[in-house]
């Protein structure tokens, strides 16, 4: 009956492959990806999210850095200027970095400042960021509360979410 029904989901689901369903694999007709047309430069109408995760490599202060028409910020009058303290010698001076504007956004703005800088070396996001093909989100992640250090972070005082750390789980 139905028990026995949920048994065995729960059998296909724990014997399968992580990306499998069910461990029924069936042949198909081979299916073969027509080419893309490339119109001045971008292909077609075709859209994707990328999300790049790299592991302290890069991370987003590293690539996009608060720049100039920011709006006060509670600690902080210049975010350009909390972004040097906080970040050390690894920090980018305003006159280093490529500037992009911010769209304002009306009343749903997402962002304080009005233009930002991107690492210098990233001449070609700054292409597609102007040219609207790559969108930048940052200080995105799955941390619920702010973790300022290890001992807050094993203290048991903060809300973490489940699978922090894990990279299937990001």
């Amino acid at each position: 009956g139905e028990e026995d029904a949920v048994l065995h989901a729960m059998q296909l689901f724990t014997l399968s492959l992580e990306f499998h369903s069910t461990n029924f694999n069936a042949l198909g007709e081979p299916r073969v990806k027509s080419a893309y047309t490339t119109v001045g430069g971008v292909r077609g109408d075709y859209k994707a999210v990328v999300v790049l995760f790299m592991n302290g490599g890069l991370d987003s202060y590293s690539l996009l850095v608060p720049h100039s028409g920011c709006e006060p910020h509670p600690t902080h009058a210049d975010l350009h200027a909390e972004y040097m303290e906080v970040r050390g010698v690894v920090a980018f001076q305003k006159t280093d970095l490529l500037q992009i504007d911010v769209p304002d956004g009306g009343p749903n703005k997402t962002h304080p400042c009005s233009r930002m800088g991107l690492n210098p070396v990233s001449d070609t996001v700054k292409d597609l960021y102007e040219d609207g093909s790559l969108a930048l989100l940052a200080n995105i992640g799955s941390l619920i509360d702010p973790v300022a250090d290890k001992h807050e972070y094993r203290s048991g005082s903060l809300r973490l979410p489940p699978g922090l750390f894990s990279h299937s789980d990001q």
